[in-house]
């Protein structure tokens, strides 16, 4: 097309030449003519010096094949002129071809344009790949599914008949693979509005796909186990039904039976016997802070959560108050942040800091100038708040036992405890989407650290 350009463009400057060389030969060939004819006069006298007569007769021809020529060169021009905007519009239509393929590559989703016959007009390289080769020409129904009419569910003929956007998916099945595609069929429209073809457009999900399984087996197993907590948390309460009936019940008589043989049959038991009948009442006791222990960490796991703005220092100066009303002859300086507020289960954040502050009640016992604090720091951008005295502390390579239940760093003896307390703190914690830690060192107290939701 450039090179017909080119030539087009040349011989168009050669028109008036070929022009004036015209009209000379034709003045030349009537003066030839006129001194050819009427003989008495020279040749050159008939070409430079006609008369009137002869030079009207002379000019008109010539005259004609100026207009003619200037017609002609007129034309030529506007033929020149089109051929120049043909030219623009071929380059400028490549140029925006070259740009559109260029795009159509890089969109990395499969693109195919169809006409209204269905015979595929266009594939980019990635639609080559998910069908399995090069079919532009042949329609699509022929090519992909080996069908003589067009496949009943082909998004493209439903868009031509509605004119939306329609979107599937389908499995492609290679001899070398197999992959799931979402197909978006979408129809391409003139300027008056006329659907002129389609666009095909194929994503392959297959990877999304099996993430989707994947997601809905662990939905399922998550499903299961939800079911199997079900059942667990049902025997839980069974088993804290049992608890509370069951079990007291014999413990109230064995530790009446041993209080009435304190008081009606002392004497009779000496010394010995008082120690045992001690013993035994003590063990009833031991047991039913033990079951209620347990119960309040049942309790704990089963009970629906509901937050609401909780005000933490409120809760932990009726805590203190209670704990110093427990014990009026000991001095602790309890140190409480004011206004600590947060989203939280009030009932859940009461049993918390009634252990918390417990611990650091009884674990200051010994302790000359005992100090308790509680109060919130923020620590690596989080709000965690804090519980700390200046007890008996704790080795910090024994941390990790504080959270189990049952299980204690201190001997009975020193300080009385069930080893459940700071079982119930981290299951209170971890219902509120936090987490629990503490830090310590034997003889200089410990601070315990609790966050109520999760850390980024």
């Amino acid at each position: 097309m450039h090179a017909r350009y080119t030539k087009l463009k040349e011989k168009s400057w050669n028109l008036p030449a070929a022009g004036v060389a015209l009209m000379v030969l034709s003045w030349l060939f009537d003066a030839f003519l006129d001194w050819h004819g009427l003989p008495g006069g020279s040749l050159a006298e008939a070409v430079f010096n006609p008369s009137f007569h002869t030079l009207c007769s002379r000019l008109s021809p010539i005259l004609l094949i100026g207009l003619l020529l200037f017609y002609a060169h007129y034309l030529t021009r506007e033929r020149e002129s089109l051929a120049e905007d043909l030219h623009r519009a071929m380059v400028d239509a490549q140029t925006q071809k070259v740009k559109a393929e260029g795009v159509l590559a890089a969109i990395g989703d499969g693109v195919s344009i169809q006409d209204t016959d269905f015979r595929i007009l266009y594939q980019n390289e990635v639609h080559k790949s998910l069908v399995g080769g090069d079919f532009t020409g042949n329609q699509c129904f022929k090519a992909y599914n080996c069908r003589d009419e067009v496949c009943p569910d082909c998004p493209i003929a439903v868009c031509y008949r509605d004119g939306t956007i329609h979107k599937t998916q389908k499995l492609i099945s290679l001899p070398s693979k197999e992959t799931y595609v979402e197909i978006t069929a979408s129809p391409l429209r003139d300027d008056k509005g006329r659907i002129i073809a389609g666009i095909e457009l194929l994503r392959d999900i297959s990877e999304s796909r099996q993430t989707e399984n994947k997601i809905r087996h662990l939905n399922e197993k998550l499903a299961q186990r939800a079911a199997q907590l079900a059942i667990t948390n049902r025997e839980l309460e069974a088993f804290s039904s049992s608890v509370s009936h069951d079990l007291r019940n014999p413990l109230t008589r064995i530790y009446s039976s041993g209080q009435l043989l304190r008081e009606e049959y002392g004497p009779a038991l000496g010394e010995e016997g008082l120690h045992l009948a001690r013993t035994i009442c003590e063990g009833c006791e031991n047991m039913e802070e033990l079951i209620e222990a347990l119960l309040s960490l049942s309790r704990v796991a089963s009970i629906e959560l509901h937050s609401s703005p909780c005000n933490l220092s409120t809760i932990a100066e009726l805590t203190a108050t209670d704990l110093r009303l427990s014990e009026p002859s000991r001095q602790v300086r309890i140190s409480i942040e004011e206004g600590l507020f947060d989203d939280a289960d009030a009932r859940l954040i009461k049993v918390l800091l009634e252990n918390l502050l417990g611990n650091s009640w009884k674990y200051t016992e010994k302790t000359v100038n005992a100090q308790i604090e509680f109060g919130v720091a923020p620590i690596e951008g989080n709000r965690v708040y804090f519980v700390r005295d200046n007890g008996a502390g704790f080795a910090m390579e024994q941390a990790h036992l504080l959270f189990k239940p049952f299980q204690r760093l201190h001997d009975a003896a020193d300080f009385k405890g069930t080893g459940i307390g700071l079982a119930t703190v981290q299951r209170i914690v971890e219902r509120h989407g936090g987490r629990v830690w503490c830090e310590g060192e034997p003889g200089h107290g410990a601070t315990f650290y609790f966050t109520l939701r999760a850390c980024p």
